[in-house]
C-alpha cells in the first residue's frame, strides 16, 4: 500500500511553516516554476480552497493523468481555463 502524502500549495512561501505545522508532508510555491516542473504529473487529487483569483493552469499541470481537481472555493469572477493543461497526457 502507498502512504498518503499531503502537500500544501500556496502562491507565497511564507505559508510553508504554518502548513507543515498542520501536518503537510511537503509544500509547493505555485509561483516557483522549478517546483511546479519537478512535481508535474505527480498528484492524484488537489483540493483547492483558495478564495482569490489565482490561475488554475498551474494546478492542472500537477495532476496525474485522470487526476482530480476539487474546488470548494467561491469566486465572484468567471473561471477561465486554457484547455492545454487539461489535455490527456501519457502516463509516466
Amino acid at each position: 500500500p502507498r502512504a498518503l502524502q499531503v502537500y500544501a500549495l500556496s502562491r507565497t512561501a511564507d505559508k510553508e511553516a504554518e502548513a507543515r505545522g498542520f501536518g503537510a508532508s511537503g509544500f509547493v510555491n505555485t509561483e516557483d516554476a522549478a517546483q511546479l516542473a519537478a512535481l508535474a504529473g505527480s498528484f492524484d487529487v488537489i483540493l483547492l480552497t483558495a478564495s482569490g483569483r489565482a490561475p488554475l493552469d498551474p494546478y492542472f499541470t500537477l495532476l496525474k493523468p485522470r487526476g482530480k481537481l476539487v474546488s470548494v472555493s467561491l469566486n465572484d469572477a468567471p473561471c477561465t481555463l486554457r484547455p492545454v493543461p487539461c489535455a490527456p497526457r501519457p502516463a509516466p
